[in-house]
C-alpha cells in the first residue's frame, strides 16, 4: 500500500477546508435561516391575530347594522307618514310625478325626519 504524500496534503486540505466551511459558513447560514424562520411564524402568528380580530370586528358591525335595520323598519313608517300626508303623497304613482325639485324637497324633508327621529330615539 502506497500512500503517496500529495494525497495526505489534499486530506489535511480537505479536512481543513471542511472546518473552516462548517465554522465560519453553514453555522452562519443555520443561524440565519432559523432567524427567519422565526421571523415568519411570528408573522403568521401577527396575521392570526389580526385576521381573528377583523372577524370580530366584522360580526360586531354586521349586527350592528342588522339591528339599525330592524329599527329602522319598525320606525320608519311612524317617522314619515307626517311628511307623506302634508305632500300628499299617497303612494309610489305620486312619487314618480313629482319634478326634479319636489323629489329633493321631499328626500330632504324625509332624511331630516328619520334623522331626527332615530336621534330622538322614536
Amino acid at each position: 500500500m502506497n500512500i503517496n504524500f500529495t494525497l495526505v496534503i489534499q486530506v489535511v486540505h480537505f479536512c481543513i477546508a471542511y472546518l473552516l466551511i462548517d465554522r465560519f459558513l453553514l453555522r452562519t447560514v443555520i443561524t440565519l435561516v432559523q432567524e427567519d424562520e422565526n421571523a415568519i411564524r411570528n408573522a403568521q402568528e401577527k396575521l392570526s391575530k389580526a385576521e381573528a380580530q377583523l372577524q370580530k370586528k366584522e360580526s360586531f358591525k354586521e349586527s350592528q347594522w342588522y339591528n339599525f335595520c330592524t329599527f329602522f323598519q319598525q320606525t320608519s313608517p311612524t317617522i314619515c307618514a307626517p311628511i307623506y300626508r302634508e305632500k300628499s303623497i299617497k303612494g309610489i304613482g305620486t312619487i314618480q310625478m313629482l319634478t326634479r325639485k319636489q323629489e329633493d324637497a321631499l328626500a330632504t324633508d324625509l332624511t331630516n325626519a328619520i334623522t331626527s327621529g332615530v336621534c330622538n330615539g322614536i
